[in-house]
């Protein structure tokens, strides 16, 4: 049996035979995984152990190695041992186990053979097959080594013939090359000499113009020879001599506009003494007799010694300077004595005309972007040098200005820069002088914030002139009028910033003072928008509007500027995507003051406002100006394009000038927050004792809020008027603040509270909670205390409820103003601060204050209510014995509440009136309702009697949202009276549903009281849902039973019989609750006589604080 398993082992998959045992069955299946495919012979696919084809991917080749390793391990004494427990079974089942084993034994040996016979029958096709794919691979195999070696033949015979075609490209290619080559090398040295001729062989000046196209030919020829450099010395000499060519040219371009702007001896001394290569040719006295050197040298010291009275004239000489003559030594004069001794025989160049100095521009443009820089800065310095020297705080102290006070004053003529206060304040006259005083007490320091006018009088002079000097002369694209006025106020900004830092020596003793400081702000705004506003309208410069990609666009724009002709439309694209909000035409840029009206600059800088007589006067002869320039000004523009080769020439966005020098007094600007705060404290000091009410809106308010909040409204206008940085933010806290103490203000119109109402309230809320103890206390009770009487009571005087309702109003008109002043700073301030603007705590006072007011409102009809209460609790209902109509405290309390519900109702919102209906209401129930459990006894009749009060009272508050005043004519001694009535609207669901709930919760308790004895548990478990001990308890003293009665019943309501007897005898009646609210009542009057002493005294301080303060 053994052996017969072990062959079953590579047995195929065929089905178990029938009547085996299970597990033989499965074993069959199990071993007899191999099929008649593995025993594949001949040509076919490899076999694999157990039926698979190898490829690990397969699933059934992955099941059949798995059987394979089955089979391997295979042990039949195991199997058999496994199976067949007893001999005695394997025995029975030993026959049909064999018989099955030897019949599929014999299915496998026929399967194999029959297996084996197909392979031999199909081996000889498949060698055939084989032999006649191999004879047609080796058949194409010599095809293609045939067709290979055609194609070498070819490609060498083709090598053959285009050789020499090789031979002549490479020569042409070569030759193209060396002939052009040479010609770049003719045209550059041809370049170079025409160079250096138009630069040095012209007279008296270079030829700018041509060099200016020169400059531009040799930089390109120069730029094919970079490889040749290193190895070539001639091409480095070329090189070299083209840049020292440029370098003249440069030095030549600068000393010509030195000489046109600061006059000879000026430029010589800032150009070493010599004059340079290019900067125009000296003329040779040859054969002049002494008379003539001496007219010429006396004809040169007579136009400085003009130009040195024209400054003396205005009040800018002392004694304490060098020597007049743009920066001549204090021996000029000597110096101009010793001249007449040593005669020059040479004579200073004559200033370049504004045509070469236009050329001169083109030179300097082709030259590059650095060097058309560094120009511009130059020709900034040359100009503003001496600004630095006239108002730097640094050297003109409060001495230096008074000794050139004393200086002027004793008739020293010594020739000088240094200002020199005049005798007179031109402050009201021209504003093109320097002097600028502000009076006999003003600060006699030229550099000090109230001399500030002289600053910007002396940028103006200096630019006319420039100006003047060199109409049309500088390129559009370079901006040198921007630059130059940008480096002013960024010096200016620097000496304000030095005048106005603490702790410094040149501090300036007036930075405290709040008129000049803002003057000196203003002044500073005013000049900025008035430059920004001229260099508009006459150079045509663009602004940027300050974000990071303008700017990035206005370099692109700039560095397209410096390219060659063929990229020109890429330059003029920069340009325009740099452009700003502002654009170069003759309307933009009008400069606004203070009120928001346009304004006009006179041609001393003077603000005029643009709708006045002046200003229109101003406005014409600008526009006359502009119309009568405009062609010369288009001649220039052409004129420079076209000697700069169609450079160009398009203006290049510039920064924006507002803010440059004003921005610095953001951080010093404390006295003038100091001053609106002060203002808006006067204010409200005055508005405590306002009540006049604006009727002309929706809702009447207190018109000390309109006027609060036009006087912000006027200060963020005169604030951004000036600046919208540092100052505006510390502004927004100041409005923050006096708004929270204006909400203090307007709360302080309301009733003060009264303590001893306060006290005697909750002495009787507390005695209406005196129970039976701990163990009949039930964890939510139904005899809550309203809201009003937890807190202070008010007493409203008669018609006070009007104030307290005008104030509700105010305080909503405020909180919607104060949203819309958020969004309105916002808008106004500067980018950095926007999110830091938030005024909901502002909002939150007045919304406090709102909300106090309600509960005053409340607390007040309370009070009007009470003594109705008081007349309801001192009744005897224990003795009624019969129900009439509705008592007389009823219509007390209708007369008390119907009118003080419609005047509340007209001048409150909604939302507000139906908040106060609900606290009301609320509060009056739960009044109501502690002051019947309050009660001794009550009879039968009495509950009646109640039960047709409560009735009306339910009634009136379920109709408290809709009560409107009617008038209705009725005859008597009074005449016509004004009485309300109920109107047809039907009042606010949740409203009727919360005034029903408190009311039947009284009218349960008064059905229980009338209630017999014996009925009383079953109608309190069935009426009363989650009434507790207490409750019951209640009940019961209001019935007047007796304490076992009680005892009784509370035991028949299912306490413990000790628990209730307890609890009857530690009843609350209506003896220990008189007790209870006289004590408290005492304690109450104490501690309200306690808080009026502090409220006297505290009312005294603030009385002496006040007129202190004023």
């Amino acid at each position: 049996t053994a052996s017969a398993l072990q062959r079953a082992m590579s047995s195929s998959s065929l089905p178990p035979p029938s009547g085996l045992p299970p597990d033989v069955g499965s074993l069959l299946d199990t071993i007899g995984g191999a099929g008649p495919t593995a025993l594949a012979l001949g040509g076919g696919a490899a076999a694999v152990p157990g039926g698979g084809t190898g490829d690990p991917t397969d699933t059934s080749s992955l099941q059949l190695q798995q059987q394979q390793q089955q089979q391997e391990e295979f042990d039949p004494i195991d199997f058999l041992n496994s199976n067949y427990q007893t001999e005695a079974s394997l025995v029975s089942a030993l026959p049909t186990l064999r018989s099955t084993i030897a019949q599929r034994i014999d299915t496998l040996d026929e399967s194999i053979s029959s297996t084996i016979q197909k392979q031999a029958d199909l081996a000889e096709v498949t060698a055939t097959d084989v032999a006649r794919a191999r004879s047609s691979i080796l058949r194409l195999r010599s095809r293609v080594e045939t067709v290979q070696s055609k194609a070498r033949l070819s490609e060498r015979a083709v090598l053959e013939i285009t050789r020499d075609l090789k031979r002549l490209d490479f020569a042409k290619r070569h030759l193209s090359r060396t002939i052009t080559a040479l010609k770049r090398l003719h045209m550059l040295l041809h370049a170079v000499d025409r160079l250096h001729a138009a630069a040095y062989a012209t007279d008296p000046f270079p030829d700018y113009g041509t060099c200016a196209n020169l400059i531009d030919a040799t930089r390109l020829l120069l730029g094919h020879f970079d490889g040749y450099m290193g190895s070539i010395q001639k091409m480095r000499d070329v090189r070299d001599a083209v840049g020292t060519v440029r370098l003249d040219l440069r030095e030549g371009a600068v000393f010509g506009f030195r000489v046109v702007g600061l006059g000879f001896i000026k430029a010589l001394e800032k150009s070493g003494g010599e004059v340079p290569r290019c900067g125009g040719k000296t003329k040779q006295l040859v054969g002049a007799n002494s008379s003539e050197v001496e007219d010429a040298a006396d004809a040169d010291i007579a136009d400085d010694e003009e130009e040195y009275d024209r400054y003396r004239s205005s009040g800018y000489v002392n004694a304490t300077n060098d020597s007049y003559g743009a920066g001549g030594s204090s021996t000029a004069a000597a110096a101009t004595a010793a001249g007449r001794k040593q005669q020059p025989t040479e004579t200073p160049p004559p200033p370049m005309p504004k045509e070469v100095l236009s050329e001169a521009c083109m030179v300097i443009d082709a030259l590059g972007l650095p060097t058309r820089k560094e120009f511009v800065g130059t020709l900034c310095s040359d100009h503003l040098e001496n600004y630095s020297d006239l108002f730097d705080p640094k050297k003109n102290t409060t001495l230096a200005g008074a000794a050139a006070i004393s200086s002027a004053a004793s008739g020293s003529a010594t020739k000088s820069f240094k200002i020199a206060m005049p005798a007179t304040s031109s402050h009201g006259g021209d504003g093109d002088g320097d002097g600028g005083g502000s009076g006999g007490g003003s600060n006699s320091n030229p550099a000090s914030l109230d001399q500030i006018d002289r600053r910007y009088a002396w940028y103006r002079r200096n630019l006319r002139e420039l100006d003047d000097k060199f109409r049309h002369v500088f390129p559009q694209n370079w901006n040198v009028y921007h630059e130059m006025t940008y480096r002013f106020l960024k010096m200016t900004a620097d000496h304000l910033s030095s005048l106005l830092t603490p702790l410094r020596p040149y501090r300036d003793k007036d930075c405290d003072d709040v008129t000049i400081l803002l003057k000196a702000l203003q002044r500073t705004v005013l000049f900025e928008k008035e430059m920004t506003a001229w260099l508009q309208r006459e150079c045509g410069t663009i602004f940027l509007d300050g974000s990071r990609e303008a700017e990035e666009a206005a370099r692109q724009a700039e560095e397209a500027a410096e390219i060659e002709i063929d990229d020109e439309k890429a330059a003029i694209a920069a340009a325009a995507a740099a452009a700003g909000t502002s654009s170069p035409t003759s309307g933009s840029a009008a400069a606004i003051g203070e009120d928001g009206a346009e304004l006009e600059f006179d041609e001393s800088g003077r603000a005029v406002a643009a709708g006045s007589a002046e200003g229109i006067r101003i406005k014409y002869e600008r526009k006359m100006r502009e119309t009568r320039e405009g062609s010369e000004r288009r001649g220039g523009a052409s004129a420079e394009l076209n000697v700069g080769g169609a450079r160009h020439n398009r203006p290049i966005p510039a920064q924006p000038l507002i803010g440059v020098a004003s921005a610095t007094f953001d951080g010093f600007m404390g006295p003038y927050i100091a001053l609106e705060e002060q203002n808006m404290d006067e204010q409200l000091v005055e508005f405590t004792s306002q009540r006049d009410v604006d009727t002309r809106g929706e809702l009447p308010v207190l018109t000390s809020s309109t006027a609060l909040f036009v006087y912000i409204k006027n200060s963020i206008t005169r604030c951004t008027n000036l600046t919208k940085g540092q100052t505006f933010f510390q502004l927004f806290a100041s409005f923050q603040d006096t708004l929270h103490k204006y909400a203090a203000v307007i709360e302080g119109m309301f009733p003060k509270a009264n303590a001893a109402v306060a006290a005697a309230s909750a002495a009787i809320n507390l005695s209406a909670g005196i129970g039976i103890g701990a163990a009949l206390t039930p964890a939510s009770s139904n005899t809550g205390s309203s809201a009003g009487s937890t807190g202070p009571s008010y007493r409203i005087p008669p018609d006070e409820e009007v104030t307290i309702c005008h104030v509700i109003d105010t305080c909503e008109y405020c909180a919607d103003t104060v949203e819309a002043l958020e969004d309105l700073i916002r808008d106004k301030i500067d980018e950095k601060y926007k999110d830091k603007i938030d005024m909901s705590g502002a909002q939150e006072a007045f919304h406090d204050v709102t909300a106090k007011g309600i509960k005053v409102l409340v607390s007040g009809l309370e009070n009007r209510t009470d003594k109705a209460i008081r007349d309801m609790s001192t009744m005897k209902w224990g003795d009624i014995d019969s129900v009439g109509e509705e008592s007389q405290y009823v219509r007390s309390v209708h007369e008390a509440i119907q009118p003080f519900v419609v005047t509340v109702r007209g001048l409150l919102p909604t939302s507000y009136f139906r908040n106060f209906c609900d606290k009301f209401a609320a509060a009056f129930t739960a009044t109501f309702y502690n002051a019947l459990i309050r009660q001794k006894r009550i009879s039968e009749s009495g509950t009646q009697q109640l039960l047709l009060d409560v009735y009306s009272l339910k009634t009136l508050l379920l109709k408290l949202p809709v009560l409107e005043e009617k008038t209705a004519g009725r005859k008597g001694a009074a005449g016509a009276k004004a009485h309300t009535s109920t109107g047809t609207k039907i009042a606010p669901a949740m409203y009727t549903k919360m005034v029903t709930k408190q009311f039947q919760r009284m009218e349960i308790l008064l059905k229980l009281v009338g209630t017999p004895s014996e009925l009383l548990i079953d109608m309190f478990k069935s009426q009363w849902e989650g009434g507790s001990a207490l409750d019951l308890q209640v009940i019961m003293n209001l019935k007047g039973m007796k304490r076992n009665e009680q005892a009784a019943m509370l035991e028949k309501l299912g306490l413990d019989p000790s628990i209730a007897m307890k609890g009857a005898a530690h009843g609350a009646t209506s003896s220990n609750i008189t007790d209870h609210v006289q004590a408290l009542q005492g304690k109450g009057s104490d501690v309200a006589a306690k808080v009026n002493s502090d409220m006297a005294n505290i009312r005294a301080k603030v009385d002496t604080f006040r007129n202190a303060f004023r």
